[in-house]
């Protein structure tokens, strides 16, 4: 335990020593024990912490030997230096005191009729005490919290008692479950935690990490301007609440993955047609209170370019630890969400993605869709927001039992991989709107397939593998802009007489009548089929 400079000052049996310089430092330094100053080259000998006096005999002689041992004592973590400057030093030099004043490093003037033991006894006992206080204090918090954990209180109650302690407003961002927790009365600062983004909380506002070796479990964020600058007790309150909320969210994981592991099997049979006698499904649903009879549809969230998007999220978000922290935490954001229309939904985490079954209505199928949709938006702006990344989302068709449900999962899963081909990644999409590609999905990647888009663009493909060209996908930019070339010019970011030449390379290439309408529909055709190969293979 340590004791400030200035609380050494106010001690009764100390009171008549004064500050000469560096006064700055009387709140920031801290002392722990006294040392006596005998030679100039004291800061071999110390360990930080100390407060140093001397008679000043040493330096009676060159005064200005004091600017190198300050600069040594501050450098080496000294909380001051004591000085009788009525006895050897009469008066400081100006070098000296401006030295202390820029180092902020106090130097006290100490009474002639001091002895060295006067001020030793005291500091030592104030030290002393201020550690027994400081433990009885310490055991008061632990035992709080300890009782709190022992009663199974969640992390709300953690909060609060934690604010009993320090009297501020805070919050924790728990990033392994994806929720915030409040304990404050400033709606300005509750408002800017649900609206900022993690890696900007962590850089603007203080905080502490509740972590575990190199595994990130939350960030506490309290509306102060500086932690560095609080007393003391507020890191043994800190402390013991970062201990209590680790301990409650472990219990909250173990108790999470054990129903996680029986709950992704469960619907990863159901989705994968692993089914076999509508008893058991029936059984198992009512392990998990759900309903699963009447329509359903099923909904997949994927992240968009996963590991390229983790390198670019790290060097931006520090809170970014690893692939799997990333993934639980948009998966963690995503299932909240849905929660809040869909209570109870079943879900299960596939590879890289994750799977709901909403319940649905095969009468009033817009209705439904602009529900979920609101679900959807929701989604993807708070896993933007939050973590940088993107999501593409896909929904299969209602089907009628959950046994057809199989089917909605495949179409979901054809449905996002088409968006994400044809427009990129950030999208949501319906099956049931996708239009000519649901014709298109059940094609895709059969010989009658492959076969029907190498008569039309097969010399365009083998031309661009021989040549490293890109000559396919600025074909697929002039058909996505309607075949107009200066859209697809700016789109492609190509000066126009460019994407000209380009052009009629393509023309030659695969003999393409570019006023013939039915051979523009051919190549587009031939187009999707391609790519619908190429990109949902992988």
């Amino acid at each position: 335990m340590t004791i400030t400079v200035r609380q050494m000052l106010r001690i009764p049996e100390l009171r008549r020593m004064k500050i000469v310089a560096g006064e700055s430092g009387l709140d920031t330094n801290l002392v722990s024990t006294v040392t006596v100053l005998d030679a100039p080259d004291i800061e071999r000998w110390v360990h930080g912490g100390e407060f140093v006096i001397t008679s000043g005999y040493i330096f009676k002689d060159d005064p200005t030997a004091l600017v190198r041992v300050i600069e040594n004592l501050s450098k080496g973590g000294m909380a001051a230096i004591g000085i009788k400057l009525e006895r050897f030093l009469k008066t400081l030099p100006t070098e000296v005191i401006e030295t202390a004043n820029k180092l902020r490093f106090p130097i006290i003037n100490v009474p002639i009729d001091f002895a060295f033991s006067d001020i030793i006894n005291p500091v030592l006992s104030n030290v002393v005490n201020a550690q027994a206080q400081e433990l009885r204090f310490s055991e008061k918090v632990s035992q709080s919290f300890y009782e709190l954990i022992m009663n199974g209180e969640s992390i709300d109650e953690i909060l609060d008692n934690l604010q009993y302690f320090i009297h501020v407003d805070l919050a924790f961002v728990d990033t392994v479950f994806g929720q915030n927790y409040y304990c404050a009365q400033s709606e300005d600062f509750v408002d800017r935690i649900r609206r900022t983004s993690l890696p900007q909380l962590v850089r603007e506002i203080p905080n502490r990490q509740a972590v575990i070796g190199d595994k990130t479990y939350g960030y506490l964020f309290f509306d102060v301007e500086d932690l560095g600058t609080l007393p003391k007790s507020w890191d043994i309150s800190i402390s013991h609440a970062i201990t209590a909320i680790l301990i409650c969210t472990q219990k909250r994981i173990a108790k999470s993955e054990a129903e996680k592991r029986y709950r992704d099997e469960f619907v990863q049979d159901i989705l994968l047609k692993n089914v076999r006698f509508e008893k058991e499904v029936w059984n198992r649903a009512q392990l998990f209170d759900w309903d699963l009879r009447g329509p359903q549809a099923v909904m997949v969230v994927d992240i968009d370019n996963y590991k390229h998007q983790f390198e670019t999220a790290r060097q931006i978000d520090e809170a970014v630890a690893t692939l799997d922290e990333v993934k639980q935490r948009i998966y963690n954001i995503s299932t909240s969400i849905t929660k809040k229309d869909f209570p109870n939904v079943p879900y299960a985490e596939m590879s890289d993605s994750i799977a709901y079954i909403i319940p649905s209505s095969l009468r009033d199928y817009d209705e439904f869709k602009k529900k979920l949709l609101r679900t959807l938006t929701s989604i993807q702006e708070e896993v933007s927001k939050k973590t940088h990344f993107t999501v593409t989302i896909g929904v299969g068709n209602t089907k009628d039992s959950i046994f057809a449900c199989h089917q909605s999962y495949e179409e979901a899963q054809k449905a996002l991989e088409m968006i994400r081909t044809t427009c990129g990644g950030g999208h949501a999409i319906f099956w049931r709107d996708l239009g000519v590609y649901k014709l298109l999905g059940n094609l895709y990647n059969t010989k009658e397939a492959v076969a029907f888009y190498y008569d039309y663009i097969g010399k365009l493909i083998e031309h661009d593998k021989k040549k490293k060209n890109q000559l396919v996908e600025t074909l697929e930019t002039i058909v996505r802009c309607n075949w107009q070339l200066k859209a697809a010019a700016q789109d492609l970011s190509l000066h126009y007489n460019t994407l000209k030449y380009r052009y009629r390379k393509i023309c030659e290439l695969i003999d393409l009548n570019t006023n013939d309408s039915e051979d523009r529909l051919n190549v587009a055709l031939s187009l999707k089929l391609y790519l619908m190969d190429k990109y949902l293979d992988k």
